[in-house]
């Protein structure tokens, strides 16, 4: 029986928008992508979780989900110093009220990824600690999967604006990001980026 990483938590759809009409479509469509990465990955290790018995492939998995943790940090990150501060100024303050959100929708989380960090640098080979580490997923997402879905608005706005100013808000978080990447966070989205490596916005999937 094949188990696919769509669920438990859902993918985010692809906006009907056409992403090479704005450059605010464009980041949208591949935030969407970025976003279905950080489920799909976290969807996995909560499904394969109770198959994992040996003690190296517990350890592996409590490495795969704190990678997980580290990338989605990474990412958080990125949007605090370059795109959120971008985004206020190409609106001239008018995203202050969603921006704030997403910001306290960070903190929030930050705490939800704080404990279940702790709980995969416990002994993976104690008992019950796959039982605690799904529970502390579950308790992880039920916040990061609201952030994850109401961010997207929150970008999609940024086509009532000049083109050339969101372009260049795109160009700061992509230097951003690519100066900030290393082989950690690199290897967990590679799956979900078709130019190999590159940090171009690329059209999302939902398949």
């Amino acid at each position: 029986m094949v188990i696919w990483a769509d669920g438990p938590w859902k993918l985010l759809s692809v906006p009907d928008t056409d992403p090479d009409s704005h450059p605010g479509h464009e980041l949208t469509h591949s935030m969407v992508g970025v976003h279905n990465a950080f489920i799909r990955a976290i969807n996995s290790a909560y499904l394969q979780a109770p198959y994992v018995k040996s003690g190296t492939d517990l350890h592996d998995l409590a490495a795969y989900v704190g990678i997980w943790i580290y990338t989605l940090h990474k990412h958080h990150r990125a949007e605090e110093t370059v795109a959120f501060p971008g985004m206020m100024r190409v609106s001239n303050g008018e995203l202050g009220k969603e921006t704030a959100q997403n910001l306290e929708q960070h903190e929030m989380l930050d705490r939800k990824l704080h404990e279940l960090e702790s709980w995969c640098k416990e002994d993976p080979e104690k008992e019950g600690w796959v039982d605690e580490l799904r529970k502390r997923i579950e308790l992880a997402m039920d916040v990061i999967h609201v952030h994850l879905t109401e961010e997207i608005p929150t970008l999609q706005a940024l086509v009532k604006y000049d083109p050339k100013a969101v372009r260049r808000v795109i160009d700061e978080v992509k230097k951003e990001v690519k100066a900030e990447s290393d082989y950690r966070s690199g290897n967990l989205l590679q799956f979900s980026r078709p130019e190999q490596g590159g940090f171009e916005p690329f059209r999302a999937c939902n398949s």
